[in-house]
C-alpha cells in the first residue's frame, strides 16, 4: 500500500500540475497515467470559472495489488473519490461530498486496507458511521 495520508495538509498529496506527478512517483505507471488525465481535464475544464481556486486531485492512499485508490477532486469545491483499476484503466467509482455508503464500498469491491479509518453509513445507521468490514 501507498499512503501519503501523513504528507500534505488535507491528508493527501494535491496534484496540481499534470506535468508533475513528483509526489506519486512511487505510484504504478497506469496511476500515474490516469492522475494526469484527470488533472489537465479538471484543468480545462474549470480554469477559466475560477482561475484562482485550487483545481487538481489528492491522492491519499493506493492499494496496487487490489486496485484501488482514494483521494480527492477539487474544482472549485470538491469531494472524496475512490478510483478502481478495471481492464480499461483507472476509473472513478465513487465521488461523495458525504460519508461513503457501505452498501456501495462492499458492491464495488473496496478493500478495508484502503482507510485508515473504515467506516461508512447504511440505511438503518440513521447517519452514523458504523466500522466497514469490507
Amino acid at each position: 500500500m501507498l499512503d501519503y495520508s501523513d504528507t500534505g495538509d488535507a491528508g493527501e498529496v494535491f496534484i496540481d500540475d499534470p506535468d508533475d506527478l513528483s509526489a506519486i512517483a512511487d505510484a504504478p505507471q497506469d496511476f500515474q497515467d490516469f492522475a494526469q488525465t484527470v488533472v489537465r481535464e479538471l484543468i480545462e475544464q474549470n480554469q477559466s470559472s475560477c482561475p484562482d481556486g485550487a483545481i487538481g486531485m489528492g491522492v491519499s492512499r493506493i492499494v496496487p495489488t487490489a486496485g484501488f485508490a482514494v483521494g480527492g477532486i477539487n474544482a472549485c469545491g470538491g469531494y472524496v473519490a475512490i478510483w478502481k483499476r478495471e481492464s480499461t484503466g483507472w476509473k472513478e467509482i465513487i465521488g461523495t461530498q458525504d460519508a461513503f455508503s457501505c452498501d456501495e464500498l462492499h458492491d464495488n469491491g473496496v478493500p478495508v486496507s484502503l482507510f485508515s479509518d473504515p467506516s461508512c453509513v447504511t440505511e438503518d445507521s440513521g447517519g452514523r458511521l458504523v466500522g466497514y468490514a469490507g
